[in-house]
């Protein structure tokens, strides 16, 4: 069961039992998440946006949770941003970390994650694809993106 202040956060999404989606938490909110036993946080966001909550990584580390910044211009996915997320995602998948993944409104995570379900979890096209547009349909430039990464990753699951 999911906790009514997590499943508050913008956008809120178990992608899986160990990975949780959503929009930019709160201070609060980042406390229920450590709360709720969230070990590890990765931001997609861009740190010195509007929306950007002041002194983030302090906030985690003060809470016992790790934190990672990789921030996704969002006019501007590149190969190498998918290649950082799904690496630092692998690896506290590895250790057994439960982990939140957000960016300002979970759209930038929701492409990244639909993704990594279909080269990491075996996900079909069609329930990638739901997830990527399951809170706005990626638009040209991230429609684009997500094809090229198909294409040159392949769509093996290992």
């Amino acid at each position: 069961m999911i906790p009514p202040d997590i499943a508050a956060i913008r956008n809120f999404y178990p992608a899986s039992p160990r990975i949780w989606t959503g929009g930019q938490p709160s201070a609060a909110q980042l406390a229920a998440l450590a709360g709720a036993g969230v070990q590890a946080v990765l931001n997609l966001g861009l740190p010195d946006a509007p929306y950007a909550l002041p002194e983030e990584e302090t906030r985690c580390r003060t809470l016992g949770m790790r934190y990672l910044n990789l921030p996704i211009p969002f006019d501007a996915p590149e190969p190498a941003h998918y290649a950082a997320f799904e690496a630092a995602l692998r690896a506290w998948e590895a250790e057994g970390l439960h982990s939140f993944v957000h960016c300002a409104a979970n759209y930038r995570v929701s492409a990244c994650i639909a993704l990594y379900g279909r080269f990491r979890w075996g996900w079909s096209p069609e329930a990638a694809a739901a997830c990527a547009s399951r809170f706005r349909v990626p638009d040209a430039v991230w429609a684009r993106w997500m094809q090229l990464l198909e294409k040159s990753s392949g769509t093996r699951p290992e």
